[in-house]
């Protein structure tokens, strides 16, 4: 039902001024700042998003007991990824690959407590298993390349390897010219935008300050045009200079290690821990990820609080039916 909503929503914006009749994701990226998702839609995805990542964590723990998908209980654990499923198509119906990229580093994080809390040793790789998460990896690569398309990205003719490498390489080439050339939003706030933003919108505060959520566009010295994404460093850079990388850095590295060595010594997984541990896994996607944009300081919303109470919802009525 909530993914009808999300389409039925995502065609209204695609067509709402009837000027394209194109790609429906490019359309419908295109005019989404303008015109924006319904609250239904938002509330939709953010509902799904909840379920997907408690049903993900019930799934690896089943599976780390019985690693059997064949007969009856194998179609309960295939089942136990429904909501994760129907998460990924609405992320690629929005025109996302981050949440689903989300998703993905929760199931490995989930994988390794699971196993650390029966076991009480930590994860040692070995070779096979280094080999093995590197093949995993190319595979993650192939598919967020090819499906470009699919979520309405126009990116012309580049081949894999310039389409990959430039969002592995190009947002640290990009945050090179902004220290050399500051030019775009040094007089508007970045990190905390979406404080300000909801400050404006809901309790009338922050009125006089100016703010942005997306970086200008810059080109390679080759003039290829490499994007908007300048490591996590660039707006805590942009908004406080040298101190705020050391600032905001440090708060980062502080909330995660301290909510990791919290997780690390449960022993007996209540709801509330259970909590903890789903949003610490919907969250940590934000230190892979510092490379290419800030996505933890950018959370702190509204709707990064909406994600929250939904995961909170999802907990309880798993919960009190699983055991």
């Amino acid at each position: 039902v909530m993914t009808y909503f999300i389409y039925k929503d995502v065609l209204r914006v695609a067509y709402v001024d009837f000027k394209s009749w194109g790609n429906l994701l490019y359309n419908y990226k295109s005019n989404v700042s303008e015109y924006g998702m319904s609250f239904l839609a938002r509330m939709g995805f953010a509902f799904t998003k909840g379920f997907a990542f408690v049903y993900l964590f019930l799934f690896m723990n089943r599976f780390s007991v019985n690693k059997k998908i064949l007969g009856k209980e194998g179609l309960v654990k295939l089942i136990y990824l429904g909501p994760c499923i129907i998460f990924c198509v609405q992320s690629l119906m929005t025109g996302g690959r981050i949440s689903i990229i989300m998703l993905i580093f929760a199931g490995l994080v989930y994988a390794a407590l699971i196993k650390y809390y029966r076991t009480r040793t930590k994860w040692h790789p070995s070779i096979r298993n280094i080999f093995k998460y590197i093949c995993f990896v190319i595979l993650i690569l192939l598919g967020f390349y090819y499906v470009q398309e699919m979520i309405g990205r126009m990116q012309g003719e580049n081949s894999i390897i310039d389409y990959i490498t430039m969002y592995l390489g190009g947002s640290i080439d990009l945050f090179s010219q902004y220290i050399r050339d500051p030019q775009g939003h040094q007089h508007y706030i970045e990190t905390l935008a979406g404080v300000i933003s909801n400050g404006q919108k809901y309790l009338g505060i922050f009125t006089d300050v100016a703010f942005v959520t997306g970086h200008e566009f810059r080109y390679s010295a080759t003039g290829v045009l490499i994007g908007n994404t300048y490591t996590g460093f660039r707006s805590y850079y942009n908004d406080m200079g040298l101190f705020g990388v050391f600032l905001f850095s440090s708060i980062l590295g502080l909330f995660f290690t301290y909510f990791y060595n919290s997780i690390m010594s449960y022993n007996i997984l209540s709801r509330f821990k259970v909590i903890a541990i789903v949003i610490y896994a919907s969250l940590i996607y934000c230190i892979p990820f510092h490379f290419f944009t800030d996505y933890f300081f950018t959370k702190i919303s509204v709707g990064g609080l909406y994600d929250i109470i939904f995961i909170i919802i999802a907990v309880f009525v798993v919960y009190s039916k699983s055991n």
